[in-house]
């Protein structure tokens, strides 16, 4: 019966299918500042086409799930956690595109690039499990210019979280864990951003 349970836990790892990853994005931030409000202003908001068409395939980096594939669209939650976390901290922010017009009578400008993005998933098969870490890696740049186009902040932040659990019986949950690891990393490189926007001279 043991052997037979081995068995099927190999044959499971063996046979791949594509699991597709929703990461959530990030509602809210922690962002430790010395100002008594919000940054006055009313600024645009320019988040980078590489931060929003951006898409990923995980593979796994192990021999267990192997044959599975994780892809994770990545673009969508990232743009609305930089929205959420950048109205947390601006009184005002209004997104327009790269080529958009700006605000009429704005204070400034509020760009944001995605520098680094990359999400490791591993597994190791004990007896009875198939254990996995997620680890993902965000760098980020912000940049705030006045109306005159004159540069404020320029200031750059990376972040490295990871999430550990079980893969589930068909490798499934393993993409949970890369969704999981994908929101802290970025709520906290986010995080470190605007606390560095905060606290500068605007």
């Amino acid at each position: 019966m043991l052997k037979i349970l081995a068995l099927s836990l190999f044959s499971i790892t063996m046979v791949g299918c594509a699991h597709r990853i929703d990461p959530a994005s990030v509602s809210s931030v922690n962002v430790y500042t010395t100002r008594d409000a919000k940054i006055p202003g009313k600024y645009n908001l320019i988040i980078d086409d590489n931060i929003k068409s951006i898409t990923k395939e995980i593979k796994m980096s192990s021999h267990a799930c192997s044959a599975h594939t994780y892809p994770m669209a990545v673009g969508d939650p990232l743009t609305q956690s930089i929205r959420n976390a950048t109205r947390s901290a601006f009184e005002q922010a209004s997104e327009v595109s790269n080529s958009g017009a700006p605000l009429a009578d704005f204070s400034g400008s509020i760009f944001y690039r995605l520098e680094d993005f990359q999400t490791r998933l591993s597994c190791n098969q004990s007896f009875w499990a198939i254990n996995c870490t997620a680890t993902t890696e965000i760098g980020m740049n912000v940049v705030v210019k006045d109306n005159s186009g004159k540069v404020l902040v320029n200031t750059a932040a990376n972040s490295s979280r990871s999430a550990e659990g079980e893969a589930g019986s068909m490798c499934d949950k393993a993409g949970n864990l890369a969704g999981e690891s994908f929101t802290k990393a970025t709520k906290e490189v986010l995080e470190r951003l605007l606390e560095r926007v905060s606290n500068a001279k605007l």
